[in-house]
C-alpha cells in the first residue's frame, strides 16, 4: 500500500498516530512524519487512520509491488512536512502542490 498526506490539508492534529503509531508519528516540533510504504499487515490500522483524520488528508492506495524498498535495512522512508518536492520552473507537480500551500509554506520553500 502507498500513503500519502494532503499537506494542505493536515493540521498536525496526530490523531492518525493513535491508529496506526508505526506509520505515523508527531516529531518533536509536532510535525507529522509517516512511512510512505507500509507493509500491507497494517492495511487495517492505516484505513482507520485515514478515517479519523479530521481533516480528510490522508490518502491510502494499492501499490503494484508491495515490497518495502528499505525493508532489508529495517528503515522506513520517513516523509517530512513539506514531502520531497522542491519548488523549481520547471516542475508543473511542484508549482500544482505549492498552489495549494499555505502561502508562508511557500515562502519558506522559495528562500531554500
Amino acid at each position: 500500500m502507498h500513503v500519502s498526506v494532503d499537506r494542505a490539508k493536515c493540521d498536525n492534529h496526530g490523531q492518525c498516530t493513535f491508529s496506526a503509531p508505526t506509520v505515523f508519528r508527531l516529531d518533536d516540533k509536532g510535525v507529522l512524519q509517516f512511512d510512505e510504504n507500509p507493509d500491507d499487515s497494517l492495511r487495517a490500522d492505516v484505513d482507520e487512520a485515514a478515517d479519523v483524520c479530521p481533516m480528510q488528508a490522508i490518502v491510502v492506495t494499492d501499490r503494484p509491488n508491495s515490497s518495502h524498498k528499505n525493508k532489508d535495512k529495517g528503515v522506513p522512508p520517513m516523509v517530512d512536512q513539506l514531502g520531497t518536492s522542491a519548488l523549481t520552473d520547471n516542475d508543473a507537480f511542484s508549482r500544482h502542490q505549492a498552489s495549494n500551500m499555505r502561502p508562508d509554506v511557500i515562502k519558506d520553500l522559495e528562500q531554500k
